[in-house]
């Protein structure tokens, strides 16, 4: 399944049957999709649908996406016949999912209720293991290439925790710029990028948890993706309908693309020749092609537009 696929049937029609003969329609939060385990380490990120009662069935899918729902809830999904296989009850309000490296486990960060935490998800059994708590509500997380630290963006606090995996405890939170709402860690794991909404990306170095870069540019800066190689980070700027592009070696922003309308979520095809931006107040997917090398601009090739459908069909 192509990346653009997934994130298609997400804002059109998606989990389609799961409760058998049913369409479901309860349009929740903008949610962070990771697909394991054959697709492990690509992030696709939609307008999530969902719901709270669809029962498991008996034989995991082999492929299987992990959606974050306002209700309380993550949805398991088969993502070649896009039906939830399973729905886990985690804490308030779950805004994102992040995967471990060898799939074994989801962290979902949650922005809702006190006291805050990360749940932790055993995928094998699709049961929550652990709350790790946290110094403030998360928006999205992100896990570090070796799998011993999970990173999240707490907006209200305008921190990034550091949780490690092994003791399933906060070490560390870094104080980074105005409200932190997404991450990104390198290829490499020496660095996490932070996109905050206030208009700046913070950089931290993984060794010593300290900020290290503050690179300006953009507005209502909403989601982050970093480039296979580590060498670009991409940016979604919903006040000023762009994406701009970040060199990771000089930290500065090097190109930006004008989209129009709110870009919200991006995705980076494994190969790293494309992003898709998903807006948030359209259904139509922007595919932003990318240059094998600057000083040649990124540019927007097309939009991609999903079939409307009836999310009462049968």
């Amino acid at each position: 399944m192509e990346v653009a696929d997934l994130i298609l049937g997400l804002l059109s029609c998606p989990f389609q049957n799961a409760i058998p003969g049913r369409t479901l329609g309860a349009m929740l939060a903008p949610s962070r999709v990771w697909v394991v385990p054959t697709i492990l380490g690509v992030l696709l990120v939609a307008p999530a649908h969902a719901t709270a009662s669809a029962a498991p069935t008996a034989a995991a899918p082999t492929t299987a996406a992990y959606v974050a729902n306002r209700d309380g809830t993550v949805a398991v999904v088969d993502t070649a016949t896009q039906v939830i296989t399973a729905t886990i009850a985690v804490g308030g309000q779950p805004f994102d999912v992040a995967l471990s490296p060898d799939g074994s486990r989801a962290y979902v960060a949650n922005h809702g209720h006190s006291p805050y935490g990360v749940d932790v998800i055993d995928t094998a059994t699709n049961t929550v293991i652990a709350v790790i708590p946290i110094s403030g509500p998360a928006m999205e997380a992100a896990v570090h290439p070796a799998g011993t630290r999970v990173y999240t963006a707490n907006r209200l606090s305008g921190k990034v925790s550091v949780i490690d995996t092994a003791s399933a405890a906060e070490i560390a939170h870094v104080q980074v710029g105005i409200y932190p709402y997404a991450v990104a860690v390198t290829p490499d794991g020496g660095r996490v990028y932070v996109a905050n909404l206030g208009g700046t990306v913070s950089v931290i170095d993984t060794v010593t948890n300290a900020v290290t870069a503050t690179i300006t540019g953009g507005a209502d800066l909403s989601d982050i993706v970093i480039s296979p190689d580590g060498a670009r980070a991409y940016t979604a700027s919903r006040a000023r309908g762009s994406v701009s592009v970040i060199d990771t070696v000089s930290n500065t922003v090097v190109a930006t693309v004008d989209l129009g309308g709110s870009p919200w979520k991006l995705a980076m095809a494994p190969s790293g020749g494309v992003v898709y931006a998903a807006p948030y107040d359209s259904g139509a997917v922007s595919v932003i092609e990318v240059p094998a090398a600057l000083p040649a601009a990124p540019r927007r090739t097309r939009q991609l537009r999903p079939p409307l459908c009836d999310p009462l069909s049968p």
